[in-house]
Order: structure tokens, then sequence, then C-alpha cells
């Protein structure tokens, strides 16, 4: 039996049967108790993911969910929040901290994975794993193992390689299968009669003279017509039927295309006018009215190719197009805005908490490349090439040049690539 094991710290692991969420210590209970329900009531991440994104982006925090089918892993990131996941080829780690929204990873064939908490917030010191069942716990990290045998579980400390034999597949911990439904089988459809085809009796020959006055023999009765079955054993007949008589120009067509002559007798008089003379066909095309042809439309006209898009480059060595709006910050939100004018959020690290959630915007106008201090508490400089540095205002954008260098604090900066 696949059991996870967690260790204790102070964010909120929600580990239900087949799922693994872990969120953080500022979630309101309300929406712990959603994520609990949810994962609980079924295996489909999109339920618990639409409980979170409930209220919208701005304020959605870091989190993580994961889901285990048969050693399927999917899981949904968002933050800085880690998920490292071993398989066959080894471990990687997945995070979605330069993601706008989510992240969502898959990987076909896992043996083992851990949820765990942004680096910096791993406790330090003496660890203790414990087993969790569908519970909810104060944790730093979740290990769930997918594989019997000596698998190398991921560690948030580093990657190892997977050693010894995978034997089986974990379904203990994967989400039961449902049982197929039975079907009831349907009764064979009966066969159906064909009508019987009238056949002309051939008359017998007269017999020959004999040479002997002898009464002569009378004729043999013609065969009476056997009704045909479909799927029915064929019964054999006393001769080779006569051949079908061939169609004459006055034979009439049925509108659906089959004779409509071929089982009407000669005195059928058309009541309902559902056949039409093969020989007035051409006549009635002739009259129909004819209506010139749709216009082939032209080529479609292309819109003009861009120009390229302006990058900057951090100091973490990040290249962050400028095709829309860029959010630098800490951890920066988004405020109410049109799904077409979303900006970028990049998020740095400050030890010394000098750059605020949302510092700085970066966008785009023109021919221009400005810089904008989003009232920042420690506000930021721009370092311009034989020129002290100088303060920006708040609120008010400002050129960034092909050589100016801005700085955030604690180390952080960025400015403009040498070939935008």
């Amino acid at each position: 039996m696949i059991i996870p094991m967690y260790v204790s710290g102070d964010w909120y692991a929600v580990v239900t049967d087949g799922a693994v969420a872990l969120l953080p210590p500022t979630i309101s209970e309300s929406k712990l108790a959603q994520v609990w329900d949810a994962l609980r009531e079924s295996d489909d991440l999109t339920h618990s993911l639409t409980a979170l994104a409930r209220g919208g982006l701005v304020g959605l925090p870091p989190f993580a969910l994961v889901s285990v089918v048969h050693g399927h892993v999917r899981g949904f990131l968002r933050g800085d929040v880690r998920l490292l996941i071993t398989d066959d080829q080894g471990t990687q780690e997945h995070t979605a901290t330069h993601v706008a929204t989510w992240a969502e990873i898959n990987v076909p064939d896992a043996a083992a994975l851990t949820v765990a908490v942004p680096a910096p917030l791993v406790p330090t010191g003496r660890t203790v794993r414990m087993p969790a069942l569908a519970a909810v716990v104060q944790a730093s990290s979740v290990e769930v193992r997918l594989r019997d045998g000596e698998v190398a579980a991921p560690t948030p400390s580093g990657q190892r390689e997977v050693s010894g034999a995978a034997a089986g597949r974990a379904s203990a911990f994967a989400a039961p299968m449902r049982a197929p439904v039975a079907r009831r089988a349907l009764p064979p459809e009966p066969a159906r009669m064909i009508p019987p085809v009238p056949v002309e009796p051939t008359p017998a020959p007269a017999p020959a003279p004999a040479p002997t006055p002898t009464p002569t023999p009378a004729p043999s009765p013609a065969p009476s017509p056997v009704p045909a079955m479909a799927a029915a054993v064929p019964v054999a007949s006393p001769g080779p039927p006569p051949p079908p008589p061939a169609p004459d120009a006055a034979s009439s067509v049925g509108i659906d295309g089959s004779d409509g002559g071929s089982d009407r007798s000669d005195d059928d008089d058309d009541p309902y006018g559902s056949t039409v003379l093969s020989t007035s066909l051409v006549e009635i095309r002739r009259q129909m009215p004819s209506w010139p042809q749709d216009e082939i439309p032209g080529p479609f006209a292309v819109p003009p190719v861009p120009a390229r898009v302006p990058r900057i480059r951090m100091s973490s060595g990040l290249s962050v197009p400028l095709d829309r709006a860029v959010l630098i910050g800490r951890a920066p939100v988004v405020s109410r805005v049109a799904a077409r004018d979303l900006p970028r959020l990049v998020t740095v690290v400050s030890p010394n908490q000098d750059i605020s959630r949302t510092h700085a915007q970066v966008r785009v106008d023109g021919e221009d490349v400005l810089v904008t201090d989003l009232n920042s508490t420690n506000g930021m400089f721009l370092v311009e090439p034989g020129m002290p540095p100088r303060r920006l205002r708040s609120g008010e954008p400002t050129p960034l040049g092909p050589h100016a260098v801005v700085d955030l604090g604690d180390g952080v900066t960025f400015a403009l690539e040498s070939d935008a």
C-alpha cells in the first residue's frame, strides 16, 4: 500500500486518496475546506482549481495541486512552490515562478514525487517524516512513492537518480477505477420478408406425334412462385428464371432513382405523382432556371509582420519580452484588466525586503521603452553611462536608453538587451 509521508511545517497539505494539495498559511479557512471537499469528491483537479481561482487572479496565492492515477502524475503549480518528480530518467524539479497564472505538469510514468514549499522556506535542522492518509496537516513537504522496490525518492534539497528494480505500479494511492457498466444485449432483428416477384409460367411444349396411337400425356403444372426470405436457405427451382425484360424508352423512373414500373401494374395511374418519365427529364432540366455561380474569393490580405519586440534582461539572466506591459516585484499582482491586456508578472527575490510586492512597470510606448516606479517603498535608481545614478520619481514614466541600467535594490537590476 502506498502511504504518503510528510514533513511538518507552516503550510497546509491536503492529502486524499489519489491527490495532494499544498497551500500557503495565508489561505482562508473557507477555501481550504473547499479544496478538501473537491479532492475527496473527485480526482479531477479542475474542481479544486476552480475553488482556488474563484474571485480572480488578484490575490491568488501560490499553490500546488497534484493527482496520481496509475503512475500518471498531473499537477497545477503557481508561484515558487516546487514539484519534484522521479522517473526512469532521474529527478526533475518544476516551478511556475515566471508564469502569470499557473503551469500544468504531466508525467506519464513516474516512480516518486515530492511537493515542497519554496526553497527559502525549507525548514532547517532535524526533520521527521510522518504518514498521512486522507487528512489536512501542516507540512513543508509531502512525499509519495509510486513504485515498489528500491526507488530513490526525490528530495527538496537536490536531485537523485533512480536505482534498483521498479517492479510494480502504484495502485493503492491511485483513485479507484470505476467498474464497467454491463449493457443489456439487444435481441436479434427478425428476418424481413421480401415481396415475391411474380414469374410468368412457361407454356409446356406440344408433345411430339408418336408412331403408335398412344394417349398424349398431360402437361406438368407450372411451378408456383416461392417467396424469398432474407438470410434464408435458397430453394432449388425446377429451371433457370427467365431473363428480365429489357427497359424501353417509356419506362417510368421514381424520384428516388428506383425503377417506378418494375413493381407496378400497367393500369397504375400514379395517384400521388411520385414518378416522372425518363423521356421528360431532359425537358424538365432545360426549363429549370439557371443561376450564376458564386464568385470565388481572392487571396486574403496578410497582416504585416510586426517589428521585433524589445526585451529586457534581468540580473538573474531571465529575458522578458515587452510584447505587453511587465510588472516586476517581490510578489506582483494584477488589477482588474481585460484578458487581452493581462501584463507579464516577473517575481524577484528580495531577502532584505527592499523590493515591494509590485515595484516597477516596464512597457513600450511607440518606439520608446518606459519604466515607472509604482509607488514602491524604497524607490528605484536609473544608472546611465557617464552620469551619476538618479532616483526615479514615483508614478512618472521615464524612457529607458539602450545602455541604461535600472536598480531595484537587493542587487536586482535590469536593462534593455543590446540587440533590442
